[in-house]
């Protein structure tokens, strides 16, 4: 069930003693901050120089820690539920913790929310930031354009959040951050870096952070803006590598020169080019793009067959990247542009030939 009205025996926020009334109270040095769920239960996560006894403090009152420092307590048994509390904050107390029940809604629900609005499967994790070194250090993994993620970073300046929601769709690896802003009173929503399966260096711009104040314009926001920013983005990581590589490939080294086994460098770029090869495809093929041209599709057709039937470990894939690597970065780099189709292309056959002895550190 889902508790609703204050939460019994927490009537009061606990305050450090102080033996004298007339001297100010100091500010506790750790923070429990409390959530209602949807799922039923009551989240806590710690904050603050000392949040190792608020995680005490947690521990005592039954509440279970999972690896990413958010606690749950299950609510479904009232009895239970009020002798955890009633000990939460007599711990509390004793070890100067502070205790808040946030209106706000739990971020794993808000995650769970937007995750349902976005084309795809999500997994929501969400992970608790105690100290403001963990929170800026969400920053050095976020992919996002503007000095040190844009909104992103003016958040954790402004409203150190303690707490961020992580979002993985299945299948692509595409990886999102959440984020609520309380001083600005929205939430805020970036990439987290590519993989490197996606990139094997990030060295582009990713996409522009996104913000609002609920949960449905966050995710329309998320839906509209941030993916096709960050497919765009991705993309251009993707095509600049591509050809860095094979540039760097077909300038130090000549089709049916070169014999298995393939220098490491060489072997390297190549299995780049044929990691990224499905999704570049996928990309020229997509139905908002323009209609492909015979040749187009042909040629398209035969990239595919040719990387079936003859695998991709052989002198055929190689010959098939130096020769027409080109062609499939060009379709894939303007694939919504007029293209004029080039006259039909000859395969050529790699030939049994001494390696030159050209190399790429890489």
């Amino acid at each position: 069930m889902t508790t609703t009205g204050p939460l019994p025996g927490l009537a009061a926020t606990p305050r450090r003693h102080d033996p004298d009334p007339r001297t100010p109270a100091l500010p506790p040095t750790a923070t429990i901050t409390l959530h209602r769920t949807t799922a039923g239960t009551l989240t806590g996560h710690a904050s603050g120089a000392r949040h190792q006894w608020a995680e005490t403090c947690l521990t005592l009152a039954s509440f279970t820690a999972d690896p990413y420092g958010i606690h749950q307590l299950p609510m479904d048994d009232p009895g239970q539920a009020r002798e955890a509390l009633h000990q939460l904050r007599q711990s509390a107390q004793d070890l100067d913790v502070a205790v808040i029940l946030s209106e706000q809604p739990f971020l794993g629900d808000v995650a769970d929310r937007i995750a349902h609005a976005l084309p795809g499967r999500w997994t929501v994790m969400v992970t608790a930031h105690p100290e403001p070194h963990a929170q800026h250090g969400l920053l050095e993994s976020v992919w996002a354009s503007g000095p040190s993620g844009g909104a992103l970073h003016n958040a954790l300046e402004t409203s150190h959040p303690s707490v961020s929601a992580h979002l993985r769709r299945d299948g692509d690896g595409a990886w999102l951050v959440l984020v609520h802003d309380a001083w600005h009173a929205h939430y805020v929503v970036g990439a987290m870096l590519p993989g490197p399966d996606e990139l094997d260096a990030v060295a582009s711009e990713g996409p522009a952070c996104v913000t609002a104040p609920t949960v449905e314009a966050i995710a329309a926001a998320v839906r509209d803006r941030l993916l096709p920013d960050y497919a765009a983005a991705l993309l251009r990581g993707q095509l600049a590598e591509a050809e860095e590589d094979l540039r760097w490939a077909q300038e130090s080294y000549e089709p049916g020169e070169i014999l298995e086994p393939f220098d490491p460098a060489l072997a390297g770029a190549l299995a780049r080019f044929l990691n990224q090869v499905p999704r570049l495809i996928a990309h020229v093929r997509q139905p908002q793009a323009l209609q492909l041209s015979p040749h187009e599709t042909a040629f398209l057709d035969s990239f595919e067959a040719t990387l079936e039937s003859d695998g991709q470990d052989g002198t055929v894939a190689m010959s098939l990247w130096l020769t027409e690597g080109d062609q499939l970065l060009d379709l894939a780099r303007n694939p919504d542009r007029p293209r004029l189709a080039p006259p039909p292309a000859t395969r050529r056959v790699p030939g049994p030939a001494p390696v030159l002895s050209a190399a790429r550190s890489r």
